[in-house]
């Protein structure tokens, strides 16, 4: 958690013996003790109410929705075959006759456009 190692350890311990002195030490590391005990407790107590929270505001059934989509996405994703021909896939099979009269409509249209300018 702190990422202190023995000799660190040792360093604060022997500044503790100096600063406080031998007799006033086991004092000093009940209270520090009972302080670390207090500020893990509210720590605690301050996860547990936000778990609480989340619970009542149903963020749990929001985030399981959310899964449930992205899990409908990708399946969607995967049903899709990009090997197959897409213009198969778009375009319906048009006969040539009905090629020939989509663009015989379409020089039609020009020319009532040209007439009606």
């Amino acid at each position: 958690m702190l990422d202190i190692g023995w000799t660190e350890l040792l360093v604060v311990g022997l500044v503790l013996v100096v600063v406080v002195g031998p007799k006033d030490l086991p004092k000093v590391l009940r209270t520090i003790g009972q302080w670390t005990r207090k500020v893990k407790k509210i720590a605690r107590d301050f996860q547990d109410n936000i778990e609480d929270i989340a619970r009542e505001s149903e963020i749990d059934e929001v985030r399981n929705n959310f899964n449930e989509t992205i899990n409908y996405s990708e399946n969607f994703n995967n049903s899709i075959n990009p090997e197959d021909n897409l213009k198969e896939m778009i375009v319906p099979n048009i006969t040539e006759d009905e090629v020939d009269e989509i663009k015989n409509e379409d020089r039609n249209d020009k020319s009532n456009l040209k007439n009606v300018v």
